[in-house]
């Protein structure tokens, strides 16, 4: 067995030498953190000097006012450190060295303040419920403001009924009409909800209405039957005959390269 003394002499180490060793990469560290705080700083300062429209330190300002003043100030001579001299290259090198060791130190976390400063304002969203208006018809005939406020039945109200004069479940309705039990449920449930034609179509199918039901049917819905339209042609010819199946509507709408 080999104790631990051993390995340490082997090595050419022992606990002092990794204590002072430690120590060192601390010191390394320490400096390396303080470096670009200090970088930050600089930077941080450059950035408000710029917003302020100042264009120097405060030094440079009074130098260019006393060389407009006139000639007897012409002895103030600004002189700024060369790009290329040996101390601004030292300083890249370990600047360079400093990104590499300690990549992490760039960015600061931002504070709350400094984050609503400098995040870009969002426009507000306005909902179509603040948009509307509640109209009051005072402009409009009395005739036709009447007939605007007077109380008419939506399509769900329609629907329901239909379904309560069914005396079906719902289960035994949406399989009728080929549909999903969630867009049925979201049909009943949403109020604002909007099928599309071919499901509105289904549904009058469904609950076996007549042709005049299913025609105001569809205009509850938002929707009308066309005789421009081949594919309402055969579907009004279906429903007029009393005939609800919905796989046969859509047979002979696949005969005339149309669907539901």
């Amino acid at each position: 067995m080999i104790e631990g003394k051993e390995i340490f002499l082997e090595l050419g180490l022992s606990w002092w030498g990794c204590l002072i060793l430690l120590g060192g990469l601390a010191a390394i560290a320490g400096l390396v953190y303080s470096y670009r705080r200090r970088q930050r700083k600089a930077g941080m300062t450059k950035e408000l000097q710029e917003e302020d429209g100042s264009g120097g330190p405060d030094f440079m300002r009074e130098a260019s006012q006393k060389e407009d003043d006139g000639p007897d100030h012409s002895h103030v001579v600004m002189a700024s450190p060369a790009s290329d001299s040996p101390m601004s290259r030292l300083k890249k090198r370990f600047s360079h060295l400093m990104d590499v060791v300690m990549p992490w130190e760039d960015d600061e976390p931002e504070s709350a303040a400094t984050k609503k400063e400098t995040m870009p304002r969002q426009p507000k969203l306005i909902t179509v419920a603040e948009r509307r208006v509640v109209p009051s018809y005072r402009d409009l005939p009395p005739e036709l403001a009447a007939e605007l406020l007077k109380p008419r039945e939506d399509f769900r109200s329609l629907l329901f009924r239909y379904l309560n004069r069914s005396r079906r479940t719902n289960p035994e309705i949406y399989r009728a009409a080929g549909m999903d039990r969630k867009l049925f449920s979201a049909i009943c449930v949403k109020p604002h909800y909007q099928p599309s034609r071919g499901t509105v179509i289904r549904l009058a199918l469904a609950l076996e209405l007549t042709l005049p039901e299913a025609v105001d049917f569809m205009e509850h819905a938002g929707y009308a039957f066309s005789a421009a339209r081949p594919g309402d042609l055969v579907v009004t010819y279906y429903i007029s005959r009393g005939i609800h199946d919905v796989m046969t509507v859509e047979d002979a709408l696949y005969e005339i390269g149309e669907h539901l």
